[in-house]
């Protein structure tokens, strides 16, 4: 009696111990991430299918066009493929599989017709419509989810990720037994094997899976009114959002449909994935959506020709790695400097911190060793208490295949400013108040270095001798 109570106690003793572990564990807030390349490791596979011979849907290639576009900018390997039929289906799918490394992030994005029947759901491609006339037909003549994972989990991706926009009306509503949106997936035996056995090796490779639906289960979803689905619209605006884990980009898609629908439609998700990762990486930042992350909102009481303070705290998830809290100012009011090549400000508070900033999807720089390590960009907030005057850019690094950020589509050459040296651009973004992005450059046998600053006052343009 007495041992057995001592084993008792000591089971308390250990589990109490794990329990102490776990807590420290949550308290820390670091879930373990997935082991994925943020940038040379990122495949997707995009099918729009609208065009079928019956009930044709208007958007789907809009869809997977624009999702196509959102993924590559973050640095995914996209391979599209639309309006395609069953054979040229199979192609692109086993094409895509074979081609998937080792330890990816695969992605796969699919708009069109797809129903369910016996639990599992169906993909159509184009052709699928008119040689269906009983449930039986839909093997001979669609992909199902299930047997889609089965092929990507053949390639060992670290994780799965399926976006299924496919859930508008069946085109076989006179079909019994073929129903309308779809399932949750349940795997299904692989051909040739045990039914048991390999319905549960099935479940057990549906570790590291999401699957995304645009609705419900079992519910229909909306093709949309304008360019693209409802789903697609929301899911292709957050998918590009920096520092912002997958389940959150979901989240936003799934609040931002259900209240456009007035709660028609609710997209729904499905996940075994363990710990956080960032599909526009956690660190890193495309130059465009930096600059916006500092500029107001221009319906914030805009004026025209008004100076205006840019954010401290430019987001609440800010892909910056700030190199200290708060703000840091030197032992009198004017000693804070920003240098840069061509001059400086003064001003009493500064921030400094460092970001990874990308064009296309691609980090600016590399080191050139065998690792290709991304360069990272020092970021230096200068202004007021209440506010930064100007923001600079720069890393010190000469480059000879870096050109600068002057070919963006969001600025425009100032040609009252133009120097040897330096250029000023007009920043012209969407909702965001004018700016002016300055750029100095100096150049060598080496390549050349650029260092950036951004402001809103037009005053400020002095420092690169404009007229």
């Amino acid at each position: 009696m007495y041992f057995r109570m001592s084993q008792g106690w000591l089971r308390l003793v250990f589990w109490a111990l794990i329990a102490g572990l776990l807590q420290i564990e949550v308290a820390s807030g670091q879930p373990a991430p997935a082991t994925i390349d943020p940038f040379n490791n990122r495949h997707a596979l995009v099918i729009g299918n609208g065009a079928y011979r019956s009930s044709p849907l208007k958007n789907p290639v809009n869809d997977a066009t624009d999702m196509a576009a959102a993924l590559r900018s973050v640095g995914f390997k996209v391979t599209l493929g639309n309006n395609l039929d069953i054979r040229q289906m199979r192609l692109t799918i086993q094409q895509f599989v074979d081609a998937l490394p080792t330890g990816a992030a695969a992605f796969v994005f699919y708009a069109g017709h797809g129903v369910q029947h016996g639990g599992q759901n169906y993909l159509l491609p184009v052709d699928a419509v008119g040689q269906v006339s009983a449930p039986r037909d839909l093997d001979r003549v669609a992909i199902t989810v299930s047997d889609l994972l089965r092929d990507l989990e053949g390639a060992k991706p670290a994780i799965t990720v399926i976006f299924l926009d496919a859930c508008r009306d069946s085109p076989f509503s006179a079909i019994a037994g073929i129903e309308s949106g779809l399932a949750r997936t349940v795997p299904r035996a692989s051909k040739g094997t045990d039914q048991g056995k390999s319905a549960g090796d099935a479940r057990a490779n549906l570790e590291g899976v999401l699957i995304s639906y645009s609705t419900a289960p079992n519910s229909v979803a909306a093709d949309g009114s304008g360019r693209n689905s409802p789903y697609t619209t929301y899911l292709k605006k957050y998918i590009a959002s920096p520092n912002t884990t997958l389940e959150t980009i979901l989240k936003s898609t799934r609040s931002g449909v259900t209240k456009d629908s007035q709660g028609r439609q609710t997209p729904w998700y499905e996940s075994s994935i363990n710990g956080d990762f960032f599909p526009a990486g956690s660190d890193q930042i495309s130059i465009e959506a930096l600059v916006g992350m500092f500029l107001p909102d221009r319906d914030q009481n805009f004026v025209q020709g008004a100076t205006y303070m840019m954010a401290w705290d430019p987001a609440v998830r800010s892909p910056i790695k700030w190199h200290h809290a708060g703000l840091k100012t030197g032992s009198n009011l004017n000693d804070v400097k920003l240098e840069t090549m061509s001059s400086s400000w003064t001003a009493p508070f500064s921030r400094t911190g460092d970001v990874i900033i990308t064009v296309d999807g691609e980090p600016t720089h590399t080191v050139l060793e065998r690792t290709r390590k991304p360069v990272r960009w020092k970021v230096t907030l200068l202004g007021a208490r209440n506010g930064a005057l100007v923001v600079g850019l720069d890393n010190n690094v000469w480059s000879q295949e870096f050109g600068g950020f002057g070919g963006r589509q969001f600025l425009s050459e100032d040609k009252t400013c133009r120097k040897e040296t330096s250029t000023v651009y007009a920043v012209n973004l969407q909702g965001k108040i004018p700016a002016w992005l300055g750029e100095s450059r100096s150049c060598g046998s080496a390549g050349c270095g650029y260092d950036y600053q951004l402001f809103t006052d037009r005053r400020d343009k002095s420092h690169f001798g404009c007229r």
